[in-house]
């Protein structure tokens, strides 16, 4: 019985990572800055900045060229084969790199009441990506 009342709170603690219940609402990545502020209301303290992220991408080019084919003579013609100029396309993959502006605003809630624990949420072009759980600045009694 002990392991499992273990199991369910470490559970607990996995999911709080990812959710968290703000007045009766759960608010999960994804959500956009409007939604958790309809929902939580207006945040203790706010952070607005821009970060730049260097994305690594994969482009196809193909060319076409003509290329040399030699081709069997068939009778009645005279002579060996000949050769006739054919289109070939070649596509190969590169990767690029391509360096681009993220608009990145964290909000901080602190713990409404005794015992309950400080929220960070970091929002990325105006969407909920990330739910941090400040255990140590905890309101303790």
């Amino acid at each position: 019985m002990l392991r499992f009342a273990a199991c369910l709170v470490l559970w607990g603690i996995a999911f709080d990572a990812w959710a968290w219940r703000c007045n009766g609402w759960i608010i999960e990545p994804g959500k956009t800055l409007y939604e958790v502020g309809q929902k939580c209301g207006e945040p203790e303290a706010a952070d607005q900045r821009i970060e730049w992220r260097t994305l690594q991408n994969f482009e196809q080019r193909c060319d076409t060229r003509m290329e040399p084919v030699e081709v069997p003579a068939t009778p009645p013609a005279t002579g060996g084969p000949r050769i006739e100029y054919r289109p070939r396309t070649v596509c190969f993959t590169i990767p690029v790199s391509v360096t681009v502006p993220v608009q990145v605003e964290e909000w901080y809630y602190s713990d409404q009441g005794v015992g309950n624990v400080p929220k960070l949420l970091r929002f990325e072009n105006g969407r909920l990506v990330f739910i941090e759980t400040l255990w140590g600045q905890r309101n303790m009694p």
